[in-house]
């Protein structure tokens, strides 16, 4: 195991709010816990939507002590949503590695207006996964 790989059996993360299911509006703050973390292991919001297609939210998640949280974005922010949507959202343990590809995605997509999503966790690993149900607000 090289030092940035992810040792994703000895990281455990719950997830306190929102509950599964849950309908949101746009804007999603999620907390919750978390155990095993090492220092060279950021935790991130991804969403995938649809089979490979991935999208990193701004982080990683802020962690203190042994609770963590972060903010899932459901779709555009004033994009009009005629019936509910359905997203799946994962938390992700990433190495550092990992980390600055999302941020570079991130930084590419917010200048071009433009998000295509990744094609997979460029490494990372899915510690938790939800779905939640975008509504209009």
């Amino acid at each position: 195991m090289t030092p940035q790989s992810v040792a994703a059996g000895k990281i455990k993360v719950s997830l306190h709010e929102p509950a599964d299911s849950d309908a949101c509006g746009h804007e999603v703050p999620l907390r919750g816990t978390v155990s095993g973390l090492s220092g060279n292991i950021n935790l991130w919001i991804v969403k995938e939507i649809g089979a490979g297609n991935y999208h990193p939210d701004a982080g990683p998640v802020r962690v203190q002590g042994n609770w963590w949280s972060g903010v899932a974005y459901l779709g555009r922010r004033n994009a009009p949503v005629p019936s509910p949507e359905r997203y799946t959202v994962h938390v992700v343990a990433a190495s550092k590695n990992t980390s600055s590809q999302y941020r570079a995605y991130i930084e590419r997509c917010h200048l071009e207006d433009c998000w295509p999503g990744l094609p997979s966790l460029m490494g990372g690993v899915a510690v938790h996964t939800i779905s939640l149900t975008r509504v209009r607000t």
